[in-house]
């Protein structure tokens, strides 16, 4: 089995218990809160609040993520080598749809 694949299995699975552990947690806070929201003041259930914050973690984090994958492909592109270090099925993946060839210096 391949390592890669293998890590793949265990971050979702890592992701699922952690999704639950959430969805759990919200489930036990069902009480209301006051949020201030800086010019005004909003009641809400704190598992709302709860689920609310944890997608807003999820979206940063894949963006976080989209964004380094972009400039990856962009430094591959640019003919530069990307300041992390790029595996061969990397290199595979940034290069997949590009049409002209891209010469990238060797040192």
């Amino acid at each position: 089995m391949d390592v890669k694949n293998l890590w793949q299995g265990v971050k979702q699975v890592l992701v699922a218990i952690l999704g639950g552990l959430i969805v759990l947690f919200a489930f036990v806070n069902l009480e209301s809160v006051q949020v201030n929201l800086l010019f005004t003041e909003i009641s809400l259930s704190l598992s709302l609040l709860i689920l609310i914050s944890a997608l807003a973690g999820v979206s940063i984090g894949w963006l976080g993520g989209a964004l380094r994958g972009r400039r990856k492909r962009k430094a591959l592109n640019a003919g530069y080598q990307a300041e992390l270090p790029v595996s061969a099925e990397d290199e595979a993946w940034l290069t997949e749809g590009v049409e002209e060839e891209v010469a990238v210096p060797q040192e």
